[in-house]
């Protein structure tokens, strides 16, 4: 979710508003948000655990868990993508 700083918002704060969606890259992004509501702020947020293969590299099963919090166990890193860093 892209915001501007006019519309400051932190981890745990459940909001409402309109947005467009967009996919940029394989991601899935929320932009040029409106109407912007806090409804509740510092909201407790737990992970859900999941094996690395749930999440997977395409688009697919994995997609559902975008943009949450997932805690991976036992996770070994077999490469690093060196154009963008990541793994």
């Amino acid at each position: 979710m892209y915001v501007n700083e006019s519309e400051p918002v932190n981890i745990g704060d459940e909001l409402n508003f309109s947005a467009e969606v967009e996919e940029y890259y394989g991601v899935t992004e929320l932009k040029n948000l409106e109407n912007v509501q806090l409804l509740s702020s510092e909201n407790s947020i737990d992970a859900i655990t999941i094996s690395t293969g749930d999440l997977g590299l395409i688009c697919g099963e994995g997609e559902k868990y975008e943009g949450m919090l997932v805690e991976f166990s036992n996770a070994i890193i077999e490469s690093i993508d060196e154009q963008y860093n990541s793994v």
